[in-house]
């Protein structure tokens, strides 16, 4: 796992682009700082079986826009990842949500109607919201 490195996210620094940075000040300054989109967690990912799937290809300005949506609506649509469960009215999500949960909400938005912008069948507005720990075990997928 991640976490059994010492600063693997906070400590460890990397050149990227000329500059020294963690993992954690390219992900949340960086990444998320070029403009606020929930999307980026379905991509910028850290390798760990409770994110969505590493993906092989490198993300391009030129297509980043598709390529941020289809990781998204794959994530989404993904029954490991978004668990619904129709006889209990919930849907158990990544705790992702509960942690960035300010990037789903924008706009005044539940964050079952964000997930429902991407979903191939939409989750009933009013099914409860719960979260499924984190796994943070390596995804050898």
């Amino acid at each position: 796992s991640p976490l059994d490195v010492l600063g693997f996210f906070d400590a460890r620094k990397h050149t990227v682009a000329g500059k020294s940075l963690t993992l954690d000040e390219l992900e949340k300054g960086k990444l998320f700082g070029l403009k606020k989109d929930a999307r980026f967690h379905f991509a910028a990912v850290c390798g760990a079986k409770g994110c969505p799937q590493i993906e092989p290809f490198a993300y391009s300005p030129s297509n980043l826009n598709a390529q941020l949506d289809r990781q998204t609506k794959k994530a989404l649509n993904d029954a490991s990842f978004t668990r619904v469960n129709e006889a209990e009215k919930k849907v158990e999500l990544s705790e992702i949500f509960k942690w960035y949960a300010s990037d789903f909400t924008q706009g005044g938005k539940s964050v079952i109607e964000y997930i429902n912008q991407y979903r191939d069948t939409p989750i009933p507005t009013d099914y409860t919201v719960a979260y499924y720990p984190y796994d943070w075990k390596t995804n050898k997928r």
